[in-house]
């Protein structure tokens, strides 16, 4: 499941390694989904997160959520689901601010 995700979403990928985004720039139905997977996983405490947070990362690159991003990533690197899963919540209230 995760590598057709990483499939469809390659160009996104792409495009948000060389330039800032905008959310019309942004597959947020997408990253919407990988979110939901992503809290899904730290719930569980399944590794499978680290491999979520490499395809959500770098959609999420190139604007000011990142910041945000980058805490819930560091978290899943070191397996440490809890606080992961704090670092989501702070990140996903930005999200949904973002998306408005």
């Amino acid at each position: 499941m995760i590598k057709a995700i990483e499939d469809s979403n390659l160009l996104a990928v792409k495009k948000s390694s060389t330039q800032k985004l905008n959310k019309e720039d942004m597959d947020l139905e997408k990253i919407q989904t990988l979110i939901s997977q992503l809290r899904e996983f730290l719930e569980d405490d399944d590794s499978e997160a680290t491999d979520v947070m490499d395809v959500l990362q770098p959609m999420i690159e190139g604007n000011g959520l990142s910041i945000y991003l980058d805490k819930v990533y560091k978290a899943v690197s070191n397996y440490d689901f809890d606080d992961a899963l704090e670092e989501l919540k702070n990140f996903e209230t930005k999200w949904q601010n973002f998306k408005v």
